[in-house]
């Protein structure tokens, strides 16, 4: 129970090691030593090992370790890939973190990966069975909701769409009101004709980023001058929450998003009087029910999940986890499909302009995005161009993202393999949509964009797939929803009105 950020962290770092261990041993064990020491205050100095009987390492070759895709040994190891970005990326993370990744090794005998880092202790307790308790904390605070709040109103701002998917599917069992704004502009239009309680502001986003947006907000928005304001981010290293709190913002949320975390968060600033707190034991009771009938379907996976889990590199099952549901991920990775070749271009166009600022904007949303459907490797080689944008490393940005974007246009065919050509079969038995049909939706989609209600203009925009489009209107519409995914409101408008001037 550490910091939101450490924890992702820190699991991640682990994670990465273990990977290394196992990849470079072919036989014997791997061993995974946790301890601690008392450090000064209320906190403790966290020791990890992680110790392999595998090849080892001779000394010249450490810092191999550290470059990515570098093999070690390379005549000896043809057979292994290299160390990936992992080892790199732990690197990166620990250093951030005030500690450093200690490496001893014999050659011919094997490796032992540690490092130590200062924790606040959260509890003294003893954990006792570690698997019971695993196991009612995952009930207790993931499955079972503690309060409905449907006289809430929330407005998340995320750039990415499928972040927003996400939120919004963490969100449906406590019942609060949720408006969603695809950039800060749009943002500021909401909180100026609505009263929010709280309002989850992504940190990173073009043309107006979270704290100009929070400071915009705080100065242009009469009903939200005194709305808490939490910033959701990626970039939660140690010291992260004092450096957001000193910038404005009321509190922080690491993403990806946990809906127990995002629920208590909610839960700590909403005023009492919109809470209503749930019977904990038939609230126990629907859990079970609901598990019971899941388990009853865990074998009846549709068939794009069936087509999207065959897909070599992407994880689905944990993307269904992270997504809080089948409907959701299967919504999430249509909008990676829908948006990926305008994101290439986004990065490609920054690329070939020496943007860096904006290159560094658009793979971190090809993180999170590559992240949501469960393409992690993809995932930490943006996560790693976006290091780099960050820190002004442009030879490595220059020398790696040619390699990303390939990956990135390859998952783009699978998935369109999978699901993403299916409108454009011969065999495709959908009505024609009639003219004065197609006009009028148009013209409601334009006052609904005008009035930023983009969720009903979505609603209505998605209503269209039920439906062939005529051939002059088909490039057309296919660019509205690239844009419509990309949650691009003035794109979309002059698209429409674009159309109308065409006939």
């Amino acid at each position: 129970d550490g910091l939101y950020g450490d924890e992702v962290r820190i699991e991640q770092i682990i994670i990465n090691i273990l990977n290394n261990a196992v990849k470079y041993t072919e036989k014997g064990k791997v061993t995974f030593n946790v301890d601690y020491d008392k450090a000064d205050g209320n906190a403790i100095k966290l020791k990890v090992s992680v110790s392999d009987t595998g090849i080892g390492i001779k000394q010249e070759d450490i810092d191999k370790l550290f470059s990515p895709y570098q093999r070690i040994e390379e005549q000896r190891n043809k057979k292994i890939e290299g160390t990936g970005l992992g080892m790199s990326i732990t690197k990166n993370l620990l250093e951030k973190m005030g500690s450093r990744l200690e490496v001893s090794s014999v050659y011919g005998e094997g490796s032992t990966f540690s490092f130590e880092i200062e924790q606040p202790v959260v509890r003294n307790e003893k954990i006792g069975d570690y698997r019971d308790r695993a196991e009612e904390r995952d009930v207790v605070s993931n499955d079972v909701e503690k309060f409905h709040a449907p006289e809430a109103k929330l407005l998340i701002v995320d750039d990415v769409e499928m972040n927003l998917i996400v939120a919004k599917n963490l969100l449906k069992r406590i019942e609060v009101q949720i408006d969603t704004a695809g950039s800060g502009e749009e943002a500021i239009e909401l909180a100026k004709v609505n009263q929010y309680d709280i309002i989850f502001l992504d940190s990173m986003m073009p043309v107006m980023n979270g704290e100009e947006t929070m400071h915009n907000i705080r100065k242009l928005c009469e009903l939200n001058f005194e709305t808490p304001i939490i910033v959701l981010t990626a970039h939660a290293v140690k010291g992260a929450r004092e450096e957001y709190l000193s910038l404005g913002y009321t509190n922080y949320l690491s993403k990806p998003l946990d809906g127990a975390k995002l629920e208590a968060m909610i839960q700590s600033y909403l005023p009492d009087e919109k809470i209503i707190f749930v019977d904990e034991d038939k609230a126990k009771e629907a859990v079970s029910s609901y598990s019971n009938a899941s388990e009853e379907k865990a074998d009846e996976k549709s068939e794009e999940l069936e087509l999207i889990s065959k897909i070599d590199g992407i994880d689905a099952d944990k993307g269904v986890e992270t997504a809080g549901g089948e409907d959701a991920y299967i919504l999430i990775c249509h909008n990676f499909y829908d948006t990926a070749k305008m994101r290439i271009e986004m990065i490609k166009e920054a690329y070939g302009k020496e943007d860096y600022d904006n290159y560094t904007i658009q793979v971190h949303a090809l993180k999170s995005s590559a992240r949501l459907i469960g393409a992690f490797e993809l995932s930490e080689e943006a996560l790693e161009l976006e290091t780099a944008g960050r820190e002004g490393n442009v030879d490595y940005i220059k020398n790696n993202t040619a390699e990303a974007l390939v990956k990135y246009e390859w998952f783009y065919d699978r998935l369109g393999e999978a699901f993403g050509e299916k409108a454009d079969d011969a065999e495709d038995d959908r009505p024609m949509i009639a003219e004065d049909d197609l006009k009028q939706s148009l013209s409601e989609m334009a006052e609904l964009l005008e009035a930023s209600d983009c969720d009903t203009a979505k609603e209505l925009f998605d209503s269209l797939a039920e439906y062939k489009m005529p051939d002059d209107f088909k490039d057309t519409y296919n660019n509205m929803k690239t844009r419509m995914a990309e949650l691009d409101r003035d794109g979309v408008l002059e698209l429409i009105n674009g159309g109308s001037e065409n006939g």
